[in-house]
């Protein structure tokens, strides 16, 4: 029998009514733990269309909204709302999953530490250094099975509860049409900025290819950004829409593609949206699998020019260099937590929309998770800071010209059997009236500023809106 196509723009409407009749049923369990209780409803068994969910999320008016979709496809979890509840670190989150074995905890963390220049990053503060949440509504699509979970703290009332889910999902039923056109409710572009400029990336790059150049630092990774300002505020319907009905775009192919889906919307003002290749680390069925990706080219114009590009980065002294301290990294690591490990792949060529990578995968046996030994041991790979990792990190303090907040950090999903945390790179943050778009390159010290400056602008392509060229930022005042 022909499977039934459901229209993408029905996705959503297609959840709630699936989701309605559980919620009028007696069928459900329910975990309890000393802090928190899961009233868990098994929707149904269902077909993969549910995975571009991610494109129509800009019609939920709920916050905080989080979504996290895994690079395979077969895992989706969608977060409305929060238990009220502080996660305040990785040791917190790992003890409430491991109290409670049905409990997926999601979110992430910055960078780095809050210092004086997080503080006065404005287009950070609605995200909490440790962002982590339990939703209070989760919808959970694993193993092609749909789940809803109501999460409350002990002492509390479900009922209420449940009635308000079953209002969000009338309402999310009977308004699910989505415009075939990328809106423009954000207004105008009114100005570019460019943190740094050309020159100023240039002047930037001086100091730390002095300290390459002296052997102290092996690698250090440096980013810039792009801010585009709008008459009006920035929207996450125009993004997620753009992805959706362009299907020649880079970011559109990229989502469909060898990445993870990540939105993360604590508020009205703020949305940071990432389409990252890359995994810090995941945990299932008692293996640890960590990824190396380190090393790139851009994409060819045709077939050919692809596969000279290709050639070119495997031959590269400078990018084998690069990926080989990321790996050496991850084999220390392993190392040093008596972890035996094998190599799935060595230095296989990983193709995305816009870029091509190097990339080595790392598998080692773990019977128990440890969530917060990983997470510290790993952020930040060289593959984002650099090697040494004290020293590296005090480079990009000192040079760059913004706060990183949570481009480049840890962000995912926690359980008490699956864990999967990826690297908040080819990212997005929409706050108030402004775009941010942020880029990285990996500086050696054969590093030339200006083919580094051309690698983060190909990395940028996924979201940059298409009036802005990267062939003369010097223009920029800020």
């Amino acid at each position: 029998m022909e499977q039934k196509h459901i229209n993408p723009s029905t996705l959503l409407a297609d959840l709630a009514r699936s989701c309605l009749p559980a919620l009028n049923s007696i069928h459900y369990t329910e975990v309890n733990s000393p802090v928190v209780r899961t009233r868990i409803y098994s929707i149904a068994k269902s077909s993969k269309c549910f995975q571009d969910i991610f494109f129509e999320l800009h019609q939920l008016s709920n916050r905080p909204l989080y979504f996290f979709q895994n690079r395979e496809k077969d895992f989706w979890l969608l977060g409305l709302q929060a238990v009220p509840i502080s996660l305040n670190d990785q040791k917190a989150v790992q003890a409430i999953v491991e109290n409670h074995p049905q409990l997926y905890v999601i979110g992430g963390m910055h960078f780095t530490a809050p210092s004086l220049k997080s503080r006065q990053a404005d287009e950070w503060k609605g995200f909490d250094n440790y962002n982590w949440i339990i939703p209070r509504f989760s919808f959970i699509y694993e193993s092609q099975q749909l789940f809803l979970h109501i999460n409350f703290l002990d002492g509390e009332n479900i009922r209420p509860l449940i009635n308000e889910c079953i209002f969000h999902l009338h309402s999310l039923e009977k308004s699910t049409h989505s415009s075939p056109h990328i809106p423009t409710s954000r207004g105008i572009e009114q100005q570019v900025d460019y943190l740094p400029n050309a020159l100023a990336w240039k002047q930037m790059l001086e100091r730390p290819l002095q300290l390459l150049h002296t052997g102290v630092l092996q690698k250090v990774v440096l980013a810039r950004k792009i801010i585009t300002h709008f008459s009006k505020p920035a929207s996450l319907e125009h993004e997620l829409i753009r992805l959706k009905t362009m299907p020649n775009d880079p970011a559109y192919k990229l989502a469909r593609a060898e990445s993870f889906q990540i939105l993360f919307a604590p508020d009205k003002n703020h949305a940071f949206l990432s389409l990252t290749p890359e995994r810090l680390f995941k945990w299932r069925e008692q293996e640890l699998a960590i990824d190396c990706i380190a090393g790139t080219r851009k994409r060819g114009d045709d077939a050919n020019q692809d596969k000279i590009l290709e050639e070119e980065l495997i031959n590269c002294a400078k990018d084998n260099r690069e990926h080989d301290t990321v790996a050496g990294f991850i084999k220390q690591l392993l190392d040093q937590l008596h972890m035996p490990y094998e190599t799935i792949f060595t230095k296989k060529i990983l193709k995305l929309a816009s870029v091509q990578h190097l990339f080595t995968s790392f598998k080692a046996s773990a019977k128990q998770s440890n969530f917060q030994q990983w997470s510290q041991g790993l952020h930040p790979t060289p593959a984002l800071g650099g090697m040494p990792r004290a020293l590296a990190q005090t480079v990009i303090d000192e040079s760059e010209p913004f706060y990183r907040g949570m481009y480049g950090a840890p962000m995912g999903i926690v359980s008490a059997h699956y864990i999967d945390m990826a690297v908040g790179i080819r990212s997005v943050l929409l706050y108030k009236n402004q775009k941010h778009v942020f880029a990285g390159a990996g500086i050696m010290p054969d590093s030339e500023p200006e083919s580094e400056w051309q690698e983060t602008g190909i990395k940028m392509n996924n979201f940059l809106e298409e009036s802005i060229t990267l062939s003369n930022p010097e223009a920029s005042t800020r």
